[in-house]
C-alpha cells in the first residue's frame, strides 16, 4: 500500500462577516436573498419560530461555522492567499516501536504557504484529503483540523493492511530544526546510528540536449576574449597641489573587499592584514587560546592549515576523517583547535554517527566565550541542495546564538567564511553552481550585518587569485585567509 495525502484546497467561499476599515467604519454583513434568508419559510407564512426551534437553529448554524481570518484584516490580495503547491504535508512517526497496526490512526501535519511562499499565519481554508492505495483500489477520507494558525491536522483511520513507507521525525528538540527520513521497513526509527550520502544520478535532472549547457572550458569558466588591447597602464593617484586626492564626480567608484599584490591579500578597510610566514608567528597570536571551527569542509581546510603550520598535535578521537570531531592541542602553548561539521544537511559519502552531527547553534549554546576563545564559522556548501529558506532558517539560529554569546562574553572572536567559487561541470553545476553560491552569501552578509564578527570574503579571495577556482581553493588561498583571521585575533600595534 502506497500512502498518499491528496489534499484538494479549495478558495473560501464568500463567507458573511463584518469588517472595519478606517474611512468606512463597521460595514454591515452580506445581506442574503430573501428566498434564502436564515428564516426560511417563516417569513412567508408569518409565522415565527419556537425558542426551541430558535434554539436548535442556532446549535445548528454554530456547529457548521467556518472560521475566518481576523476580524482586524482587511480584503486580501490574491497574492497573498493560500497556494497549494507552495503549501507543504508531513506524516507524523508512529510512537512506541515505530510500526503501524490496522486499527491505529495516522496523522500529517499541513502547513499552507501563500503564492509568495510565506507560512499563512491564520486558518480558514478548505481542505479535503484522502488516503488512498492504487494498487488495492483502496481509500478512506481523513478529518481536517484546522489550528487556526496556517497549520492543520488530517487524521485517518488505518483499515487495511499494505507496505508503507511513513517518515520518521528527527528534528531537533533545542532548535526545532525539522528533519525528516524514511523510515526502514523491518526497523523502528530509534535504531537509525549513522549517516551517508546515497548514490543519486543528477543526469536525469535534465535531458540530454540541456547537457551541453554545462560543460566546463566550454561554456563555463571560459575567458571572453577582448576585442581590442587586453593591457592598461595605471599611473600613480592624483593628487592637488596640496597633496590631498582629486574631487570626482560620477558614479559611486567599486569597492570590492580586498586585492592580492606581489600574491598577498591586502583589505579595503577593515583588518590590516599581517603576514604569519612561520610556525613561532602563529603559536605567539595562539598562545592561550581554544579556536573553535564549525561547517563544513572549507573550514576543515583552515583547521587543517593551522594544524600543521603551527605544528598542533592532533589527537586521534576515533571519528571520521572528514566530519570530525577533530582535535588538535598545543600543550606547552594552550592551544586548542577544535573542528566540528554542522548538522544536517550533510552530503559526505563517509559513515558519520547521527550523534556527532550537531547544530551549530547548540554548540554555541554551550560555550563560555571569552577573550581566550575563537569561533570560526562557514556553513553553504552543503545546504545547496536545499531551498534558501532552510539556509535562512539554519542563519537565524546561528546568529541568535552568536548575539547570546556576545552578550555574555562581548570579548569572544567569531569570524564567519563566506562561499567561494568552484570548478564546474554538469553535477556540480546542477547541484552548487556559482550563480547559487552567490545567492547565499548575500542571503549571509545580509543575515549578519551590523554584528561585531569578521566576514572573510572569501569569494573574492578565490575570484581576484590567478590560481583555477576549486571548491577547496588551493594552499595559497587558504594561507591568505588564515593571515587574515590570525590578523583580526592578533591585530598590529599602532604606536599612539
Amino acid at each position: 500500500m502506497v500512502l498518499v495525502l491528496v489534499l484538494v484546497l479549495f478558495w473560501n467561499r464568500a463567507l458573511v462577516r463584518t469588517t472595519t476599515t478606517k474611512e468606512e467604519g463597521p460595514r454591515a454583513p452580506t445581506q442574503l436573498p430573501t428566498p434564502y434568508n436564515k428564516t426560511h419559510c417563516f417569513k412567508y407564512s408569518g409565522e415565527k419560530p419556537s425558542s426551541k426551534e430558535a434554539e436548535e437553529e442556532r446549535v445548528l448554524l454554530d456547529s457548521i461555522a467556518w472560521p475566518g481570518p481576523p476580524a482586524q484584516l482587511t480584503a486580501t490580495p490574491p497574492e497573498q492567499t493560500s497556494d497549494p503547491s507552495r503549501s507543504t504535508f508531513t506524516f507524523l512517526p508512529a510512537g512506541g516501536d515505530g510500526e503501524r497496526h490496522v486499527g491505529d490512526q495516522l496523522e500529517a501535519v499541513i502547513h499552507m504557504h501563500d503564492f509568495k511562499g510565506r507560512h499563512r499565519p491564520h486558518g480558514g481554508d478548505f481542505l479535503v484529503a484522502r488516503l488512498h492505495s492504487p494498487k488495492l483500489l483502496a481509500g478512506v477520507v481523513g478529518q481536517v483540523l484546522d489550528h487556526g494558525n496556517g497549520s492543520y491536522s488530517a487524521v485517518f483511520p488505518l483499515l487495511w493492511e499494505g507496505s508503507a513507507q511513513p517518515l520518521c521525525n528527527y528534528t531537533d528538540v533545542l532548535t526545532g530544526e525539522p528533519w525528516f527520513c524514511y523510515k526502514p521497513k523491518v526497523l523502528g526509527c530509534h535504531t537509525r546510528i549513522n549517516n551517508i550520502k546515497g548514490q543519486v544520478n543528477l543526469k536525469n535532472l535534465i535531458v540530454k540536449e540541456k547537457e551541453k549547457l554545462f560543460r566546463n572550458g566550454v561554456n563555463l569558466k571560459v575567458f571572453v576574449p577582448n576585442s581590442g588591447s587586453d593591457t592598461i597602464n595605471v599611473l600613480p593617484e592624483n593628487k592637488d597641489v596640496n597633496g590631498s586626492r582629486d574631487l570626482e564626480l560620477g558614479p559611486p567608484k567599486v569597492m570590492p573587499s580586498g586585492y592580492y599584490f606581489q600574491g598577498e591579500w591586502r583589505t579595503l578597510g577593515g583588518v590590516t592584514v599581517r603576514q604569519f610566514k612561520d610556525s613561532s608567528s602563529i603559536t605567539q597570536c595562539l598562545q592561550g587560546k581554544v579556536v573553535h571551527m564549525y561547517g563544513d569542509s572549507t573550514v576543515r581546510q583552515w583547521y587543517w592549515f593551522l594544524r600543521d603550520a603551527a605544528g598542533i598535535k592532533e589527537l586521534d578521537l576515533h571519528s571520521p576523517s572528514k566530519t570530525g570531531p577533530l582535535l588538535a592541542v598545543d600543550t606547552a602553548n594552550n592551544i586548542m583547535l577544535t573542528f566540528r561539521f554542522h548538522g544536517h544537511p550533510t552530503i559526505i559519502s563517509q559513515v558519520t554517527s547521527v550523534t556527532e552531527l550537531r547544530y551549530i547553534s547548540n554548540e554555541l549554546d554551550l560555550l563560555t566565550g571569552g577573550s581566550n576563545t575563537v569561533v570560526i564559522i562557514g556553513v553553504w556548501a552543503h545546504f545547496a541542495v536545499t531551498p534558501l529558506e532552510i539556509y535562512i532558517r539554519r542563519l537565524r539560529q546561528i546568529r541568535r546564538a552568536l548575539v547570546l554569546l556576545l552578550d555574555r562574553a562581548p570579548e569572544t572572536v567569531v569570524v564567519v567564511r563566506t562561499g567561494n567559487p568552484q570548478r564546474l561541470d554538469l553535477q556540480r553545476s546542477l547541484v552548487n553552481g556559482d550563480w547559487n553560491t552567490l545567492q547565499m552569501n548575500r542571503l549571509l552578509r545580509a543575515m549578519f550585518k551590523g554584528m561585531d564578527v569578521l566576514l572573510v570574503d572569501a569569494w573574492d579571495m578565490v575570484l581576484a587569485s590567478h590560481l583555477p577556482h576549486n571548491l577547496h581553493p588551493p594552499p595559497p588561498i587558504i594561507k591568505n585567509m588564515v593571515d587574515h583571521v590570525l590578523s583580526y585575533i592578533c591585530p598590529a600595534k599602532t604606536n599612539i
